[in-house]
């Protein structure tokens, strides 16, 4: 079983960062390597949510560049300032929890590649196996 599968929200807060996660298309982790996450519609706005504090989540949101490819979740640690507005200030807007007791955030600014903390490679019948239990 994959080790980031079924983790309380309670492990993805410290009291110094955040981790949250990012589900993508193979085509895009290079440049995500290279620039770090950005909002290709330069909009960033509260509502358009790129990452989870809950790893199925990014999971089900990422897509293989063709059937039968691997799909990829990056990890993301985030410095969470103290004494700040909310958790992920200044990088994140102030998350939205979910039903689920995860909490998406979206970009306040883009975020340097220097906060990747790992890049995880999923097969894709682990991918679909996600996209049929949702997150």
């Amino acid at each position: 079983m994959n080790k980031h599968i079924h983790t309380s929200i309670n492990e993805y807060f410290s009291k110094d960062t955040i981790k949250v996660y990012h589900g993508t298309k193979p085509k895009f982790v290079e440049e995500i390597k290279k620039n770090g996450l950005i909002d290709k519609t330069e909009v960033y706005s509260p509502g358009w949510y790129m990452l989870s504090t809950d790893f199925e989540s990014a999971l089900f949101h990422a897509h293989p560049d063709m059937e039968g490819g691997d799909v990829f979740v990056i990890e993301f640690e985030i410095p969470n300032l103290v004494n700040e507005m909310w958790d992920g200030y200044p990088y994140l807007w102030k998350g939205e929890i979910r039903n689920d007791n995860s909490t998406w955030f979206a970009l306040k600014e883009p975020l340097p590649n220097k906060f990747i903390k790992e890049i995880i490679k999923v097969d894709y019948d682990k991918w679909i196996k996600q996209k049929d239990l949702k997150f």
